[in-house]
């Protein structure tokens, strides 16, 4: 496969109708907001392409049916893409069923196995809002509520390549002191939405901290007249209980191949 500049990226918006999870991911490569790449089987009206991100999540657009297209795409994945990434792992979507099909294959020839994602929907109730701003205002006495910036975000250990604060991405923190308690923020916004990524310090968990930065993040996407999108692995418990709890609920799972070299 052909890779595309990123003054290209946008030639593969005709593939784009078919997105429906996702979105914020394979937008923000799109958009240029995320420092991923973009390749195509061919450059003039491609068939298909692949969208590959910074942290080894994958999306294949299109249909990849022929057995040509099929070899072209495993080319590209293992002999491209994998030498380029940090972690030796693939993390991979398609949107239509035929070439779910053709990565179930190709995977199932490479020792992958099928995953499955949970997603949610934000179903937005009065009574959610008003938790929100309850939790908000609540927050313990010592602990600073604050609005994410690139110095914050590398104390959070942040990688300043996938999320640059003063760019598209966006957040909040709790701190106390310098220490940074909690922090929500998006790596990804796209395609009007935006992928919560959330995590709370070991020592501080179980004390509401984690609901009251998402509840000010998902306030801040409204402001933005995004939409916030939560995702998680069937075994995060705790990102699911807090999911619904933020007021998400539930869709279907979305299915995802995995490879890793150590399997």
């Amino acid at each position: 496969m052909l890779e595309l500049n990123r003054n290209e990226f946008k030639q593969i918006l005709t593939l784009t109708a078919e997105v429906e999870h996702n979105r914020a991911l394979v937008f923000s490569v799109i958009e240029n907001k995320h420092p991923g790449m973009i390749f195509v089987d061919k450059t003039e009206s491609p068939n298909f392409a692949l969208v590959v991100t910074r942290v080894n999540f994958m999306f294949v657009l299109g249909s990849v049916v022929f057995e040509e297209d099929k070899r072209l795409l495993v080319r590209t994945l293992f002999q491209k893409v994998l030498p380029r990434m940090q972690g030796k792992e693939l993390i991979i979507f398609a949107y239509s069923e035929p070439t779910r099909k053709s990565l179930e294959e190709i995977f199932q020839e490479k020792g992958g196995i099928q995953i499955h994602r949970k997603q949610f929907k934000l179903v937005l109730k009065p009574e959610v809002l008003e938790n929100y701003n309850k939790w908000i205002e609540d927050i313990p006495q010592g602990y600073k509520l604050e609005k994410m910036d690139n110095d914050l975000a590398s104390n959070a250990e942040i990688e300043r390549e996938i999320a640059d604060f003063s760019q598209s991405s966006f957040g909040y923190c709790i701190r106390k002191e310098k220490e940074i308690i909690s922090f929500c923020y998006s790596i990804f916004t796209g395609g009007g939405e935006a992928e919560i990524d959330i995590k709370t310090n070991e020592k501080y968990r179980g004390r509401g901290f984690a609901k009251i930065v998402a509840a000010a993040f998902i306030l801040k996407c409204l402001e933005k007249e995004l939409v916030p999108n939560w995702a998680t692995w069937p075994y995060r418990e705790g990102s699911i209980v807090l999911a619904k709890k933020l007021g998400f609920e539930e869709g279907e799972d979305i299915p995802a191949f995995f490879w890793a070299e150590e399997m």
